[in-house]
């Protein structure tokens, strides 16, 4: 007793009754699960779910094999579906049933090899079955949580499984394909090295199913590592699709129809390219026109079969350089752009014009509020764009018709 009356008088001990004072006073310091069950409802051919302290999960069908999973806690509303544009279209056909019992909801989509799901009251936690098996292929731990403006949800690891995906990190690199143990994420670069990596929140599980994250807030994936299979999210709601095989072939196809077929690349993008470097700064022959034009007459007359060329920085106006320079063509190392493009066509080569993020805010019609949120934070955080909004897009797209590809 006199111990603790003089632990009321040590700061640290008065700070520490501060800290869980402030817990109790203020909820979004604290975890916060998914909780108990209180009411059902069925809106279009989505089924939403609230519990007992004001949350509310929605389960909509993509046809048979895909269904999507959207979390808010109370006061939440949940975004809008053109919030992101990496769904191609949300419409679509697909109706579940809803068989109520005491403990849990069994959900069924119409197929009958198609996905079902098992929704447990207490508390809500998701189990994913194919609808002709017993056993789930992916089941909560400790479902949807919330901890300040992270989201995250957990399943059940089975250190047998094995994982594939989520696009490639810098320069296209990764140390290896299979996930398994492995704790990653696909975000924004940082640092001034930091480039071209592959964004793509979709994985493949060997269990023959696939997640797509909804999301393009930062993001982190947990494959088992240190017994934790998790996704998690900084920032938005919580919104993933599951998407059912069981063949790996058959989750890939559904996920293309649902974010959309990717277009086949030109035949030359297969073939062998050559890029340019040189600087007038760096090399005593640096790339123009005419250092084009003969580099690929000296390699085909040496049975190179280029057929492909990348234009990188020294085509662009304002001084050629990665940083300092446009995204426009430099007269006096191209005089005539429209000659050029004629030479290029006589000899069946295809063109890439390099752009840096770093030139975006030099170039025409940038805006400062094309900007990705928190910029400040990475290099360059004056030319960052956030491709996810469709005027930035539409900017991007319109400074490559009117600087090269219009053919007037």
């Amino acid at each position: 007793m006199n111990r603790f009356l003089l632990n009321l008088f040590n700061p640290s001990f008065l700070f520490f009754l501060f800290f869980l004072n402030l817990l109790s006073i203020h909820p979004a310091f604290a975890q916060e699960s998914l909780s108990g069950f209180s009411s059902f409802k069925q809106t279009g051919r989505s089924l939403l779910f609230s519990t007992e302290t004001g949350q509310k999960l929605r389960i909509t069908p993509y046809g048979n094999f895909i269904v999507r999973v959207q979390a808010v806690r109370k006061d939440e509303d949940f975004f809008p579906d053109d919030y992101t544009e990496m769904v191609e279209s949300h419409n679509w056909t697909g109706q579940i049933s809803a068989d109520e019992k005491s403990d849990r909801f069994i959900l069924k989509t119409n197929s009958g090899d198609g996905l079902s799901l098992q929704v447990s009251k207490n508390p809500l936690r998701l189990s994913f079955f194919q609808n002709n098996l017993s056993v789930p292929f992916l089941q909560d731990k400790n479902g949807i949580q919330w901890q300040q403006d992270t989201l995250s949800v957990s399943f059940q690891s089975d250190s047998s499984e094995h994982f594939a995906g989520l696009g490639h990190t810098y320069f296209a690199r990764t140390d290896k394909l299979d996930l398994k143990g492995e704790k990653t994420s696909r975000n924004y670069g940082t640092e001034h090295h930091q480039q071209a990596p592959l964004i793509v929140p979709f994985f493949l599980s060997g269990k023959g199913y696939g997640i797509f994250l909804n999301s393009t807030f930062p993001n982190s994936f947990s494959f088992g590592k240190d017994g934790k299979y998790e996704i998690s999210v900084s920032g938005g709601r919580m919104d993933y699709f599951v998407i059912a095989g069981p063949e790996l072939t058959d989750v890939l196809d559904r996920y293309t129809q649902l974010t959309g077929r990717p277009r086949f690349p030109p035949k030359a993008a297969f073939g062998l390219s050559l890029s340019d470097k040189g600087n007038d700064h760096t090399s005593t022959d640096p790339s123009d026109e005419n250092w084009w034009k003969r580099k690929i007459t000296e390699h085909r007359a040496a049975g190179f079969p280029i057929d492909h060329i990348v234009n990188d920085n020294r085509w662009r106006a304002g001084g050629g350089q990665r940083c300092l320079s446009r995204f426009d063509w430099e007269l006096t190392r191209y005089p005539d752009p429209t000659e050029y493009q004629s030479w290029v066509q006589k000899n069946h080569l295809f063109v890439t014009l390099d752009f840096n993020r770093c030139i975006a805010s030099h170039s025409e019609g940038w805006k400062p509020d094309y900007l990705i949120p928190a910029s400040g934070k990475i290099d360059f955080s004056d030319s960052a764009p956030d491709f996810t909004k469709r005027e930035v897009r539409d900017w991007f797209w319109n400074l490559f018709w009117t600087k090269s590809l219009n053919p007037e």
